[in-house]
């Protein structure tokens, strides 16, 4: 299926967050532009990527698709398996000590 077919998910699905481990929901299309980070930049392989966009609320990590889906992950969750990924694809990738 081409781009151009693909539908846009509904930008007002709320997603589960949790704050200070209180879980909550969250309508991410309310996040301002400007707590987004834009992920983008080369792969290991070359490829050059410009979609995936990161918000932090509460203790939650929200990522968004170019199409507009979204899904949320505890951000403690998300590093550890952030680092598996790279470790996975090639990267070297060494762990801050703990303070």
């Amino acid at each position: 299926m081409s781009k151009k077919n693909v539908k846009p998910y509904n930008r007002k699905t709320m997603v589960p967050i949790t704050i200070d481990g209180a879980k909550a929901s969250i309508d991410a299309s309310t996040i301002p532009q400007k707590d987004w980070k834009h992920c983008h930049g080369p792969t290991k392989d070359g490829v050059e990527v410009n979609s995936l966009k990161l918000a932090l609320r509460g203790d939650s990590a929200i990522l968004e698709r170019q199409d507009g889906f979204q899904s949320s992950f505890g951000q403690d969750e998300f590093e550890v398996a952030a680092r598996e990924y790279l470790v996975l694809r090639g990267y070297n990738i060494q762990v801050p000590a703990r303070s």
